[in-house]
């Protein structure tokens, strides 16, 4: 986002010479300043991420802890990342950010290919346009409990929202 500032005048009026110009004390000279685009990802993906829980919400009972794989979740910041686990508090569990192989390595799947949470991972992001963004995933509790989930998220009124949340496979 490029920001272009023209003169802005803060207080009295006066003059200073600089140089050959002379430019008024208070008043700040056009000036072209680049800033980041504020990153849309955390928004995008809580979003997304929140509606693969809404699929087979069967899976949910008595989750533990929420394990978000943040490797999985490409363009995200670090700030990002800190942001879409703050969005899941909502669930009143532990969010931690672990893949499957680190639970596995903590001793958090249980016999059976089984974990006490829910482990959310994103395995495809479609960018259509600058409005719409399709993520698709997974909900994994175990080996006969995950389920695929394909989400359109759109930006609508300045403001990013689910149009849909599709599951694409069951296990």
């Amino acid at each position: 986002m490029m920001v272009t500032l023209s003169s802005l005048s803060v207080g009295n009026n006066m003059n200073q010479s600089i140089g050959k110009q002379e430019v008024n004390k208070h008043e700040v000279p056009c000036v072209d300043i680049e800033t980041e685009e504020e990153s849309i990802w955390d928004d995008v993906y809580s979003i997304a991420l929140d509606s693969f829980i809404t699929v087979d919400e069967g899976l949910n009972s008595d989750m533990e802890y929420i394990a978000i794989n943040s490797q999985t979740l490409s363009n995200a910041s670090d700030e990002d990342i800190i942001k879409i686990k703050d969005y899941f508090i909502k669930y009143e569990v532990e969010i931690i950010d672990e893949s499957f192989n680190i639970l596995s390595e903590k001793g958090m799947v249980k016999k059976g290919n089984y974990i006490e949470g829910l482990l959310l991972e994103i395995t495809d992001v479609n960018i259509i346009s600058d409005n719409k963004v399709i993520i698709e995933g997974s909900k994994f509790r175990s080996g006969l409990g995950a389920v695929g989930v394909k989400s359109t998220v759109i930006k609508s009124n300045g403001e990013w929202q689910l149009k849909s949340a599709d599951m694409t496979w069951i296990s």
